[in-house]
Order: structure tokens, then C-alpha cells, then sequence
């Protein structure tokens, strides 16, 4: 019974990453490729889409790679 209450616990998860991935594509209009935990880990997804919805929400993200620009 855990086995299968597991496999339902992430099918749930996969469908709410779709849509998440859907809707975040749709409302920036860009297409999402990759993992989306490694596609919002440095934060300039979030912001874009704060800025988005809110303009002037924060400031510009820095594209930088480097771990301490990282937001």
C-alpha cells in the first residue's frame, strides 16, 4: 500500500511541475528547458516573473554565473 501511495504522491508532484512549467513558460513567454529546481535555483526565473506581473517588482537579475551574484 506505501509503494502505491507513493507513486500517486509523485504523479501528483509531476502534473503540478507541468503546469507550473506551462503557466510560467506562458506568462513569460519563453520556453523552459531543463529541470525546473535547477531553472529557478539562482532566481532570475522569480524575478523575471515578479517583474512580469508587477513591473518594477525587483531589480534586474544579474545573468551571472558566479555563486555570489547569484540572488
Amino acid at each position: 500500500m506505501e509503494g502505491l501511495r507513493r507513486t500517486s504522491q509523485e504523479s501528483s508532484d509531476d502534473i503540478m511541475e507541468v503546469e507550473a512549467r506551462r503557466w510560467l513558460a506562458e506568462v513569460l513567454g519563453i520556453d523552459l528547458v531543463g529541470p525546473l529546481q535547477s531553472l529557478l535555483k539562482d532566481g532570475v526565473l522569480l524575478c523575471n516573473l515578479a517583474n512580469k506581473l508587477r513591473p518594477g517588482a525587483c531589480s534586474p537579475p544579474s545573468n551571472s554565473k558566479l555563486i555570489f551574484k547569484q540572488m
